[in-house]
């Protein structure tokens, strides 16, 4: 009997100089709730058992080759994690910035794309800040 193997992803998180998940940082400074980080957890959970395409209806192309995995809950935070494919593997996945969709629509901060390539950056000067763990 053929058996498919589906590539396994990974979903890891860049870590600050003070050895903090910047995500996680970010959800608690923005004072994102429970429910809202659950549902983030869950697209998370969703990619890495199937891959960036099983939540490719909630990921929009962003600038520079960045792409956001866009979380909203009815009635919660309309949440952008900004990630990168790579940078060491074709099947990882680096979230390295944080961003909202205000209520007028805009994407704050705006120049959330620096944010991620100054990180990105950094994080390819000293490959131990990242880690995989969970948002929740």
């Amino acid at each position: 009997m053929n058996v498919i193997h589906f590539p396994v992803w990974r979903v890891r998180f860049y870590v600050d100089e003070l050895d903090r998940n910047f995500i996680r940082q970010w959800l608690y400074e923005q004072e994102i709730s429970d429910p809202d980080r659950n549902a983030l957890q869950t697209l998370i959970d969703i990619c890495e058992s199937s891959g960036l395409y099983a939540i490719s209806y909630s990921t929009e192309p962003l600038e520079e080759g960045f792409f956001a995995i866009c979380s909203r809950r009815k009635g919660g935070a309309d949440i952008r994690l900004v990630c990168c494919e790579g940078p060491t593997g074709e099947t990882e996945i680096t979230a390295l910035a944080g961003a909202v969709i205000d209520e007028d629509g805009e994407l704050r901060p705006s120049y959330v794309v620096g944010i991620a390539r100054d990180n990105l950056r950094e994080l390819k000067k000293n490959p131990s800040r990242w880690r995989r763990e969970r948002v929740t």
